[in-house]
């Protein structure tokens, strides 16, 4: 059927004014119920959390602390045999949970021997008014000890997985073993009963029990606790062993389907300490009831004002739609190209505005379309010239991209030639320091040897007046001593020598990123006199007063040896380079000093390199650490060597790197390292 556009603006009409409220009421009934359901999900996440940490405190701190407690002084070493007796019964009388406590030995594999065992007297004269004996209630065998330790919970304590009856006063008791280690005895075990008393309690008195069902389940899907006469459903039973098997300590809550039977809305909190799940559940018409009910009367309100604004909008619509229709009858003559119409409606409001305003655009596109037409001949000569200009632009862009790569690739090859260079510095630094450091072995090695020659001549012509019978043996005994003497300081100075080459080939096989553990005060000593001898190797003159103040002997870290070998070479070279300057500035009257100091500050140490020499100007002090930049002459640095110092402390080793200075007295260098990478 064909719908006329009065009967197509009245029911747009209608939509438009009843989608909007239509929308607006489902969103405020869907709010409304989503937050009364969060309210009754948030009752029962908040019960089965407080029921769970209420639990695992009476765990933790009535029943496995005093046992470590117990634990303790049996381990004691200082106290005698009748003293841990005392201590035991004592426990067991004052300790309001624990019923019976018995330590058995490990005699054999998997073969227990109780070596004592004592339960709470009150409860004792029960049993015996009962006649039910001590050892059938709390008396177990090797086979349950076994089975305990299968059930391992955290190091040294074991937990029964399901409570056991207990036939006076009814209660539920737990099993609990600990490990203990008596120093000469062989392995040992408590085995604790606790009363679960309290954990009753609790789900009994709990006031979500008036309108809900609390449930203790175990890995096992077994209800361990509840005061509900129904069971758990299986579902819910599955998700509560999945979660225990995971070690989940998730808390959930989650609604049910049961099909035929009346669909729940289920909360599970896992103990911390123990592998049981607290259920806390209602029955959906329960827990939603509130939510239903005001669904259903919104649901009234809503029907009720929608059927009043249909009303309203049918009539509205019939009074505009009359004078629109000819206003579209307007348009239609419009659209065909006819530009010299009228509309036959004067009343000056909206509809008449909006017919003088169609005669206006009537005209309006008359003169439009002549000027457009103007317009599209020049937009094509316009556009058969542009496509000549972005062809000669791109050319253009091509040729400066390309001599952009080429700069790209000279700048990184001379990038990687300055780094190249800078480590060759500082491996010429570290050469001479070596050089010097064998140098005086070897010179104690060549004299030894020498002086050890010319007692081996005087040994043979002391021979030789022994074969005419004119031999001094105490001269002879003399000698030899000399020569072994002189062979002792040979091997002495040859042994120093191979250390020192054997030092430095061991910081020279770490390869860069490879950590490792070593002694971070050797390496600032190492390092320091190896570039300080690399100095004096390239000025003769140069001499310096060292200082090294360390807080502990040794100092032990984790990092790259090798990288941080290059660090304090730039570092002291660069200390050195200054005082050098300095005193080619003051003369005589200056005196040189750097002071290396380590200390431990917990979870990292500090390292702190200070200088007298000329400082950094405040100007320069916070591009020091930028690639190429240098203060010295060109040709005596690269500006790499700091740049460097930084990347290796900073990016590798996950350090800091300051600078402290004042120009024309110090500068000292902090650095701060992790014990640990």
């Amino acid at each position: 059927m064909k719908l006329s556009w009065r009967h197509k603006l009245i029911i747009f009409a209608v939509l438009i004014a009843l989608l909007p409220l239509a929308i607006s009421s489902y969103n405020m009934i869907d709010t409304a119920s989503s937050e009364l359901k969060s309210s009754t999900n948030s009752e029962l996440m908040n019960t089965s959390s407080r029921l769970s940490d209420q639990i695992n405190n009476i765990y933790t701190l009535q029943w496995i602390s005093p046992l470590y407690f117990l634990r303790s002084g049996i381990e004691n070493p200082n106290l005698g045999v009748e003293e841990k007796l005392a201590l035991v019964q004592a426990a067991v009388e004052n300790i309001p949970d624990l019923l019976f406590i018995d330590l058995v030995f490990e005699t054999a594999p998997n073969e227990y021997t109780s070596a004592f065992s004592i339960s709470k007297e009150y409860f004792t004269k029960k049993a015996e008014a009962k006649k039910i004996s001590i050892d059938s209630l709390f008396r177990v065998n090797n086979s349950f000890i076994v089975s305990l330790k299968q059930q391992k919970k955290i190091n040294i304590v074991y937990l029964d997985p399901q409570p056991s009856a207990l036939e006076v006063d009814s209660l539920w008791m737990m099993s609990i073993g600990m490990q203990i280690n008596i120093p000469g005895a062989p392995p040992a075990m408590f085995i604790a009963k606790f009363s679960a008393a309290q954990i009753e309690k609790l789900l009994r008195d709990d006031t979500f029990s008036q309108s809900g069902e609390l449930f203790i389940l175990n890995k096992k899907g077994n209800s361990l606790f509840t005061r509900s006469k129904s069971s758990v459903h299986e579902n819910v039973k599955r998700d509560v062993m999945l979660m225990l098997e995971k070690g989940s300590s998730m808390k959930i809550t989650n609604s049910y389907d049961l099909g035929g039977d009346e669909d729940i809305v289920t909360s599970v909190a896992i103990p911390v300490n123990l592998e049981w799940a607290v259920v806390a559940q209602k029955k959906v018409s329960i827990a939603y009831a509130a939510v239903i009910k005001m669904s259903n009367d919104l649901l009234i309100y809503v029907a009720i004002g929608l059927v009043f604004a249909f009303i309203a909008v049918f009539g509205f619509s019939s009074t505009i739609s009359k004078p629109i229709v000819n206003i579209s009858k307007t348009a239609v003559t419009i659209a065909k190209g006819n530009f010299d119409i009228d509309v036959d409606y004067k009343i000056d409001d909206e509809i008449g505005r909006l017919g003088k305003s169609l005669v206006d655009m009537s005209s309006s596109l008359k003169a439009s379309f002549a000027k457009i037409e103007k317009q599209n001949k020049e937009l094509e000569e316009y556009s058969r010239t542009l496509e000549i200009k972005v062809d000669e632009r791109t050319k253009e862009l091509k040729e400066k991209n390309t001599e952009l790569e080429a700069t790209l690739v000279k700048l990184k090859e001379t990038q990687d030639q300055l780094i190249v260079q800078q480590k060759l510095a500082s491996l010429g630094a570290l050469t001479a320091g070596i050089a010097h450091e064998i140098k005086n072995p070897l010179n104690f090695v060549n004299n030894f040897a020498k002086l050890t020659g010319s007692l081996v001549e005087e040994l043979q012509e002391e021979m030789e007046r022994g074969k005419e019978g004119d031999m001094d043996f105490g001269y002879l005994e003399e000698i030899l001593g000399d020569i072994k003497t002189n062979a002792t300081k040979i091997a002495e100075h040859g042994s120093r020598a191979d250390n020192i080459v054997k030092s430095m080939l061991e910081h020279s096989r770490t390869e860069k990123g490879e950590m490792q553990k070593f002694d971070l005060n050797g390496l600032v000593t190492e390092t320091m006199g190896l570039a300080y001898h690399g100095m004096r190797s390239q000025i003769e003159s140069f001499n310096t007063k060292l200082e090294k103040t360390f807080k502990s002997e040794s100092l032990q870290i984790t990092g790259t040896p090798q990288a941080l070998n290059q660090v304090f070479i730039n570092i002291f070279n660069n200390a050195f380079y200054a005082m050098h300057k300095k005193r080619e500035q003051q003369g005589e009257k200056y005196s040189p000093c750097l002071t290396a100091t380590t200390k431990d500050i917990g979870e990292k140490v500090e390292v702190r390199i200070r200088d007298n020499g000329t400082g950094i100007p405040k100007e320069v002090v916070e591009k020091i650490f930028e690639p190429f930049f240098t203060t010295k002459p060109t040709g005596e640095g690269t500006g790499l060597g700091l740049s460097l110092t930084y990347d290796i402390i900073v990016q590798m080793h996950k350090g800091e790197l300051k600078v402290v200075t004042e120009p024309g007295e110090f500068s000292e260098f902090i650095i701060v390292l992790p014990k640990n990478q």
